[in-house]
């Protein structure tokens, strides 16, 4: 029983003592059950402004699993999600005679349904199949490929949930840059695999040579220095004897309670932490073992460093790749309905079906923006959001700094053209070389940005909103000379009477009307709603004609006239 108003925890009718930065620890965990507290979280709370050694929250933990009847291997009541933070998971109950909450060991919660995992089982079925053979001694890995946003970390967070009380689980995230120690992945799981291991099990698992693991984590040798003796050795023996040595352990201790390893964004790995996942994944296939990695494909060529293990364990029966793709459009609704909490218009959520192509990040951001009441309106063919969510330009953004200068300034001009664009229409526009031009374009499509059609020359970009991002971020000026020069290098390419183009060439004379021949506008703007009401595309040719009203009041030789002859139109 725990009284918060006294500072006092009872276990069998005997009262624990706990000191009081432990027992806060403890009491926190409670308060925020229903979730995953991160360590920075407890930290703050706890210890507001101190300079705190690494081990302090783990060993507060520990000592609480000690008060509770809990254990490293039980995690009935506090369950620790490496990489993530800690979460409390035993019932709370509270009994007629006392108001005050009573702590019971139990099964983690089901998972809630109605949370924003949507559209990911079959991923999360093919995960559980693997975890539930590394339960019968046989290790697998799986590797979730996918772009950003896509819900590979997500996928990883929700199999974590299912395995529970039944496995440990440690995350080790790959870094972006330079600066981060050689096996920096493996290092965080170490680290955290260890401090959950008391000094009795750890010198029990230790065996003669496995001080070769203190180069990785040189708190083994302040744990058990006696314990940690090997033979020194240089070159590729020793890495040899480092690979060995952590399967070694890494086996014996999936022995005492399985283990699931996860390599967050393997793309950034070192090549040292790749050749160990290698070894690694032929060494622990007896073992209990899971090892689960996360990568972004669209940043992986046949040179990457990622390339060659991927080529290693695609020829290992025990490992499988697990592609995530967009949600289908059910999918996509669910997850509006799900974030948003309520039903959003079909209009607006076929259109965020259509942006997003399903992208799960970008699908929750317009959900939140549709339930803060944000606006959405007709953007060409399409409906879409009149100012675009933070987090959605802050991730496309990020993607964008991974590109040259050049490339940028490129893609920029290349977002005025529209979704799918032109390479002549392009090199007309920018002014760049036929060479130069396809370099940056292959910087674009090697980053994922952009998708190259069947017909020579032809683009698009990968997401509607990333092309979104780049043209809310050039200023009103530079856009109106762009869709000036666009409409003149359609003209130029393919004549000014071009039908297939006709639509295409109103609409950029539309956008540059302003800095541009109004009139001009009006008239190519006629004869494209003219074109659209042959073909049955009534609702086109309304918006053709609406764009020519629009503009003819900016033309200074307008008169009455013609302005009738539109609205009668």
């Amino acid at each position: 029983m725990l009284r918060e108003d006294l500072f006092q925890l009872t276990r069998a009718g005997q009262v624990v003592k706990l000191e009081p930065k432990v027992f806060r620890v403890f009491c926190f965990l409670i308060e925020n059950r229903k979730r995953v507290v991160s360590k920075a979280e407890i930290l703050d709370h706890v210890w507001p402004g101190e300079a705190i050694s690494e081990s302090v929250l783990p060993r507060s933990v520990a000592v609480i699993r000690r008060a509770v009847g809990d254990t490293r291997a039980k995690q009935e009541v506090i369950q620790t999600v490496h990489g993530h933070g800690y979460r409390f998971v035993a019932s709370v109950e509270a009994p007629e005679a006392d108001p005050s909450p009573v702590e019971h060991p139990a099964e983690p919660r089901p998972l809630d349904e109605e949370s924003d995992f949507v559209g990911r089982h079959q991923a999360l079925s093919r995960l559980e199949q693997a975890f539930e053979e590394t339960l019968s001694g046989h290790g697998r890995i799986a590797l979730l490929v996918g772009e950003p946003g896509i819900g590979k970390t997500r996928t990883v967070e929700r199999q974590l949930e299912l395995v529970g009380d039944r496995a440990s689980a440690y995350v080790g995230c790959c870094f972006e840059g330079d600066g981060a120690p050689s096996y920096w992945p493996f290092v965080q799981i170490l680290r955290s695999l260890i401090d959950d291991i008391g000094d009795e099990d750890l010198a029990e698992i230790l065996r003669a040579g496995d001080g070769d693991l203190v180069p990785l984590v040189p708190e083994l040798a302040d744990r058990l220095p006696r314990v940690l003796e090997s033979e020194p050795f240089e070159g590729e023996q020793a890495r040899f004897r480092l690979f060995d040595s952590l399967a070694g352990f890494l086996r014996r201790c999936g022995k005492l309670r399985p283990l699931v390893l996860v390599l967050e964004d393997l793309h950034w790995a070192d090549r040292d932490s790749m050749l160990l996942t290698s070894f690694l994944a032929g060494a622990l296939r007896d073992s209990a073992v899971f090892i689960i990695g996360t990568y972004r494909d669209i940043q992986v060529c046949r040179e990457h460093p990622l390339g060659a293990l991927l080529r290693d364990l695609a020829r290992a029966p025990h490992c499988e790749r697990i592609v995530l793709s967009g949600l289908d459009a059910d999918h996509v609704v669910e997850l509006l309905r799900r974030t948003a909490g309520k039903e959003i218009e079909s209009r607006v959520s076929a259109a965020i079906v259509e942006m997003t192509e399903g992208n799960p990040f970008f699908v929750r951001e317009l959900a939140l923006l549709v339930a803060d009441g944000g606006s959405f309106g007709v953007d060409g063919k399409h409906e879409l959001p009149l100012q675009l969510p933070q987090g959605v330009r802050d991730a496309v953004g990020l993607r964008l700094e991974s590109l040259s200068t050049a490339c940028n300034r490129l893609l920029s001009l290349a977002a005025v053209i529209g979704r799918d664009f032109n390479s002549r229409v392009l090199a007309e526009v920018s002014g760049e070389s036929h060479e130069a031009q396809l370099e940056l374009l292959g910087e674009a499509l090697a980053a994922g940005i952009l998708t190259e059609h069947s017909t020579v020359g032809t683009y698009s970009f990968s997401h509607a909103l990333v092309r979104r991002t780049l043209y809310d971020e050039l200023r009103f000026s530079q856009r109106v000379l762009a869709h000036r020069d666009t409409a003149a290098a359609i003209e130029r390419i393919y004549g000014a009477h071009a039908t297939e183009h006709l639509a295409e060439l109103a609409f950029h004379l539309f956008e540059s009307a302003v800095g541009g021949d109004p009139l001009r506008s009006v008239e190519v703007s006629v004869r494209a709603a003219e074109l659209a009401h042959r073909r049955c595309a009534y609702d086109e040719s309304v918006r053709h004609f609406e764009r020519a009203l629009e503009v003819l009041d900016l033309a200074e030789q307008a008169d009455s006239s013609r302005r009738c002859e539109l609205l009668l139109a």
